[in-house]
Formats: structure tokens, C-alpha cells, sequence
């Protein structure tokens, strides 16, 4: 059962079963940042500043994703711990001056 690979659209985002407002396991959280994150470079504008997000990358802040899965910020940085000890994901963090606070 783990040979081979199936493909999953982005329009099965905008599904009723997957739009339904709940609670994410772990397993649908993966989903969501599978289907998330770019599938091409884009340039984003945030605080009058350009950013890069690149391929592969998002540019969600852990509010936005928990949001998305209905968690707290805390269990989704619990989360992010979890996959980066899986060796499944990669972070960074980038903090930004907006109108020149710091």
C-alpha cells in the first residue's frame, strides 16, 4: 500500500467536506500545508515591504494556521516541532518592522 503516489488537485480544497469549519487532526493539518503552500515563486506585498515566497513555501503566520485548523498558536507550534523532528518540514521565522516599528 505505500508504493506509489496519487495526485490530489487544489480544487479539492474548495470541497464542502473540506471547507466544513472543525476541528484538523494532525494527519489533515498535513493536507492543508501540502496544498497550501506555493506551487510557484510568487512576490507578496506585506507591511509596503516585497517578499519572496518561494516554491514549497508559505508566508502563514501560526495565527493563520490556526485559524485554518481551529487550534491554538500554541499546539500549532507544538505541531511544527513534531514535523520538524520528522524531518517533514523546514521553518523559518522572519520578523518584520511595519511603519518602522520594531
Amino acid at each position: 500500500m505505500s508504493d506509489g503516489w496519487i495526485a490530489l488537485h487544489r480544487k479539492f480544497a474548495d470541497n464542502p467536506l473540506w471547507t466544513k469549519r472543525r476541528i484538523f487532526s494532525e494527519a489533515e493539518a498535513w493536507i492543508d500545508i501540502l496544498m497550501e503552500v506555493n506551487h510557484t515563486e510568487r512576490k507578496v506585498l506585506i507591511g509596503g515591504k516585497v517578499v519572496t515566497c518561494k516554491r514549497g513555501q508559505s508566508l502563514n503566520s501560526n495565527g493563520t494556521w490556526a485559524s485554518r485548523w481551529n487550534w491554538t498558536e500554541s499546539k500549532v507550534r507544538r505541531y511544527w516541532n513534531l514535523l520538524k523532528s520528522m524531518e517533514m518540514i523546514e521553518t523559518e521565522t522572519t520578523f518584520m518592522a511595519i511603519d518602522g516599528e520594531h
